[in-house]
C-alpha cells in the first residue's frame, strides 16, 4: 500500500509541474513572437521483481514482475511553429520562416534572440525591443549592398520618417517610408540580421519576449539576411503572434486535471485500506 501512495505523489507531483507549464502557456497566448513550451511523460522508478525465464522444453516462458513507480514530466522543449501573422506599424517586422532577431542590452558583449518584432527608436537613435535592448543589422550602401563583414545595433540621426520597406520581404530599413509607400526613390539604411540555431527548441527562455543559448541548443549559427541559409522572409509592417492557444491548453489541462483526479482517487483508496489494517492491528 506505500507503494501505492509513493506513486500517487510522484504523479501528482508530474501533474503539478505540466500544470504550471500549461499556465505558462496560457498567460502568454497574447504576447508577440511567443512559442509555447511542450512536455512528455515518462515512466518513472520502475522496478522488476523478477526477470522473467525464457522458453524451454517445449513450455512457454515466463514475462517479468515489473512494478511501476509513477510518472515524470520529460522532453521539455520550445515549439517553434509559426504563430499567426497581424498588421503592424512601420518599425513593426515578422519572421515568416526560421530564424530569430539578434538584440543586446548591453552593446554587443552578450546577444538574446526574439521572435517578437514590435520595435522602436529610442531617444538616442537606436533601433530598439520592448525591453530597451539595441537590435542588430548590417549597414547598407547606397546600391543596396550591405557590409557583411560586420554586425551592428541599427541606428538613425533623424528617424522621423524611418520605416521597413513597404511590402518588403527581406527585412530593409529605409530612410523615408512614405516614399517606399508611393514608389518613389527611396534609400536603405539597414539590413536586420537573423541567426539560427541547431536545436532551437533547446533555447532558453528570458524575460521580454527573449531567448538565449543553452548547451543543448549548440551554439548560433552564423549571422545572415532574410532567404538565406534557409532562414525565413523578414515582412514588413507584420507581427508574429504566440503560437499558444486557448483551446489548445484549456484541452491539456483537463486531461491533466482528469489524471490528477484519478491519482489522489488511487492515493483515498490505498489510505483507507492502510487505515483498515491498522484497526485490525490495533484491535
Amino acid at each position: 500500500m506505500l507503494d501505492i501512495l509513493n506513486n500517487g505523489k510522484n504523479s501528482l507531483s508530474a501533474f503539478v509541474e505540466a500544470s504550471r507549464i500549461n499556465t505558462t502557456n496560457l498567460g502568454n497566448v497574447d504576447t508577440l513572437g511567443y512559442k509555447s513550451i511542450k512536455y512528455s511523460f515518462q515512466s518513472a522508478f520502475n522496478r522488476a521483481l523478477s526477470n522473467g525465464l525464457a522458453p524451454q522444453n517445449g513450455r512457454g516462458g515466463v514475462n517479468p514482475t515489473q512494478l511501476g513507480g509513477g510518472v515524470k514530466v520529460s522532453g521539455c522543449s520550445l515549439d517553434f511553429t509559426q504563430g499567426d501573422l497581424i498588421s503592424g506599424s512601420k518599425l513593426d517586422v515578422a519572421i515568416n520562416g526560421n530564424g530569430l532577431f539578434i538584440v543586446s542590452g548591453d552593446g554587443g558583449k552578450t546577444f538574446l534572440y526574439t521572435r517578437a518584432g514590435n520595435f522602436h527608436f529610442n531617444s538616442s537613435g537606436y533601433l530598439a525591443d520592448i525591453a530597451s535592448r539595441m537590435v542588430y543589422g548590417y549597414k547598407c550602401f547606397e546600391d543596396g549592398s550591405i557590409d557583411k563583414t560586420k554586425l551592428e545595433p541599427i541606428y538613425c540621426t533623424d528617424f522621423s520618417n524611418v520605416g521597413w520597406k513597404y511590402k518588403g520581404q527581406d527585412g530593409v530599413l529605409v530612410d523615408n517610408y512614405a516614399n517606399s509607400q508611393n514608389g518613389k526613390t527611396i534609400s536603405p539604411l539597414f539590413k536586420i540580421a537573423l541567426v539560427d540555431f541547431p536545436n532551437k527548441g533547446a533555447l532558453t527562455q528570458c524575460d521580454s519576449n527573449t531567448f538565449k543559448a543553452s548547451l543543448n541548443s549548440g551554439a548560433p549559427w552564423s549571422p545572415a539576411t532574410a532567404g538565406e541559409n534557409s532562414l525565413g522572409f523578414v515582412l514588413s509592417g507584420s507581427l508574429e503572434k504566440s503560437n499558444a492557444t486557448i483551446i489548445g491548453e484549456t484541452i491539456d489541462l483537463q486531461d491533466i486535471q482528469r489524471s490528477m483526479t484519478a491519482s489522489l482517487t488511487a492515493i483515498k483508496m490505498a489510505s483507507q485500506q492502510i487505515q483498515s489494517v491498522l484497526q485490525i492491528v490495533g484491535n
